[in-house]
């Protein structure tokens, strides 16, 4: 009798054993379901926040390129008001030395001619030096005296 009890709790202790396996096992699956919903959450969750911190950044972005075009725009009305102004500004100065040169008896041909040589030193490029040699020197001395390169008048 001691023999069938003894297999009879072997057997019983064999059951049990099996029954622990299977809970076990099914403690794991649920843990691992859980787990995985858990991560279905979080990522879910990051998903979201990704979303909104892209939507936040185009927002930002766009607000950037709105003030950045009104800046555009601002400067380009002023710099064309500026050329406006400097173009009046030319002409007040050109009708002015006009009419100063003609009140003093300048002709209209020389008026002209003085305007038109102004305009072209303006758009000359700028010269950093000159070097005169002596002879040219000379002439140019005696051109504007009067005298002859020979020294006569």
């Amino acid at each position: 009798m001691a023999f069938i009890v003894l297999v009879t709790r072997s057997e019983e202790l064999a059951r049990r054993e099996e029954r622990l396996v299977e809970q076990r096992g099914t403690n794991a699956r649920r843990e691992a379901e859980e787990e995985a919903a858990a991560d279905a959450v979080r990522a879910r969750a990051e998903a979201a926040r990704s979303v909104e911190l892209a939507e936040a950044e185009a927002t930002r972005t766009a607000r950037l390129a709105e003030a950045e075009a009104e800046r555009t725009v601002r400067l380009a009305r002023a710099q064309a008001e500026a050329a406006r102004e400097t173009g009046e500004a030319r002409a007040q100065e050109r009708a002015a030395w006009l009419r100063v040169h003609t009140e003093a008896g300048v002709g209209g041909a020389e008026a002209l001619r003085a305007l038109t040589t102004a305009r072209l030193a303006e758009n000359l490029p700028r010269i950093d030096s000159v070097t005169l040699s002596p002879d040219v020197l000379t002439g140019l001395l005696a051109r504007l005296t009067g005298e002859t390169p020979d020294g006569t008048r």
